[in-house]
């Protein structure tokens, strides 16, 4: 039994879902980039270099802004939880290491797992 509808709600472009291929070209473009995306502005402007005075208070922040603004872009859906979820821990692996390396490392790597779990499920 499940617990909740986010394996069935959540969902990856039909090909992707299908073919190996196509799902390693995925997770290795279109998501890799997109996390290296969400590192550099979140975690590395906001976070290491803007708030960075704040200390540990920073990752905290840098979730929230986070989190603010995907609740203003009125895309909230079953795609955005993992996004959403990761975030402070993205912060905490930027914060310790102070390299947007490791935590787009993290990132890619929890998105990636949780594709792989997800279609695992199906």
């Amino acid at each position: 039994t499940r617990f909740t509808v986010f394996a069935d709600q959540y969902r990856l472009p039909e090909r992707v879902e299908r073919e190996f291929f196509w799902f390693m070209f995925y997770e290795l473009l279109p998501v890799a980039f997109t996390a290296l995306l969400y590192e550099v502005f979140f975690r590395g402007l906001i976070e290491l270099l803007w708030l960075r005075h704040l200390g540990l208070l920073s990752v905290v922040a840098q979730t929230g802004i986070f989190t603010f603004l995907y609740f203003l872009s009125g895309d909230l859906s079953w795609q955005s939880l993992p996004v959403l979820l990761f975030s402070p821990f993205a912060g905490v692996v930027a914060y310790y290491s102070r390299s947007l390396w490791w935590s787009w490392g993290a990132s890619w790597s929890f998105f990636f797992l949780t594709d792989v779990f997800l279609l695992i499920l199906r």
